[in-house]
């Protein structure tokens, strides 16, 4: 913003000295015209304040980082994870193999002989803004009213890895994933950063505190060509096509972690999925829709046949600020209003408020 404002400053300027005439009188009026250009200046920076105090992003950013309700919702979703993994460890049966609680079965091999296979238990958890607090970035953002691209992601990546106090939690993540290592259930950070940001995320992930020495082989990132290669290979090795239930969700899901969670779960028992993201739960919304309506719908579908999932395997944290709610593919960035109901007080308030007395608190 403030090279806006400075390159505004030197136009102004520049312009008023073009047209000063060449009399002893210019210095004056120089003087004048030098008095609107800051004036100007002062106009621009009070003008980009008020665009800073009326984005829709503001409050958002000002509610995660500094409202006791986000950290209450937060503490509460993991006290719930932590809660719903304890029942399920003591109604299962599982044994401890070099430290990590595993799930014991029997698989027959060619020759007849029997052989054990364990399967380690897990949770898979997406890493920003549900393990990472990254709002920082959205505050930096906000103020230099600079958009987001992956350029400035990349940099925010660095910065975290080579900062420990820039690296802040989401409330009750580290304390929680604490607890369940030390119970021997590995954690999986599934995220959709690229892998060439492996380095960065590996150290802010040991800047909270969450180093293990097999912290490299948990961390699962994005590489499109990587991904989309070994979720075709995926589908041939179990004898499904593209079109059947699990190809689709494989392949044509808006999630971009489909595959990648059909491979965590060909090598371990999954507990619990965590994210901030309806994405990064185990999902299907299909690419083909386009329509926003038809997405919101298939969405809040999705929300209804796993309804009896969350607070139970299924946990998600709250982000007001960016996710797969507010991509143009769901809501039309035109005109969000499209998608907001006064669930018909307009016309009732129109006909009834002429004798209206009515009067509360909330």
């Amino acid at each position: 913003m403030s090279k806006f404002v400075n390159r505004f400053a030197c136009i102004v300027a520049l312009c008023a000295a073009c047209v000063l005439p060449m009399e002893a009188q210019a210095a004056d009026k120089s003087a004048k015209d030098l008095g609107r250009a800051k004036k100007a200046v002062q106009t621009v920076k009070k003008e980009a304040s008020v665009k800073l105090k009326d984005t829709r992003f503001t409050a958002s950013i000002a509610w995660l980082q500094s409202s006791a309700e986000y950290k209450a919702l937060c503490y509460q979703t993991y006290n719930m994870a932590a809660q719903a993994i304890n029942d399920q460890i003591r109604l299962g049966s599982y044994v401890r193999v070099n430290g990590k609680l595993c799930e014991e079965t029997l698989e027959r091999t060619e020759d007849g002989k029997l052989m054990r296979i364990y399967h380690p238990l897990a949770i898979v958890l997406d890493v920003d803004e549900t393990v990472v607090d990254n709002s920082g970035i959205e505050v930096w953002c906000l103020l230099n009213q600079i958009p987001y691209d992956e350029n400035i992601w990349g940099a925010w990546c660095r910065f975290q890895a080579e900062n420990k106090e820039a690296c802040k939690e989401v409330p009750g993540a580290v304390s929680f994933l604490l607890y369940c290592q030390e119970m021997g259930i590995t954690p999986i950070y599934l995220t959709d950063r690229d892998e060439s940001a492996r380095e960065y995320t590996r150290r802010a992930l040991e800047n909270l505190g969450l180093g293990t020495d097999d912290l490299d082989k948990c961390l699962i990132l994005h590489n499109k060509k990587r991904d989309e290669a070994a979720a075709k290979k995926l589908l041939e090795d179990m004898g499904e096509s593209a079109t059947s239930v699990l190809g689709q969700e494989v392949t044509n899901n808006y999630s971009k972690k489909a595959g990648r969670r059909v491979e965590v779960r060909t090598k371990y028992k999954v507990l619990g999925w965590f994210g901030d993201n309806l994405y990064d739960m185990p999902v299907f919304v299909s690419r083909d829709l386009t329509k926003c309506e038809d997405v919101l719908e298939a969405r809040n579908e999705q929300v209804k046949q796993h309804v009896n999932k969350l607070g139970n395997v299924f946990f998600i944290l709250p982000n007001p600020i960016y996710g797969s709610w507010l991509k143009k593919e769901t809501i039309p960035d035109a005109d969000m209003s499209s998608v907001m109901s006064d669930y018909g007080f307009g016309p009732w308030y129109e006909k009834h408020k002429a004798n209206l007395k009515e009067a509360s608190g909330r």
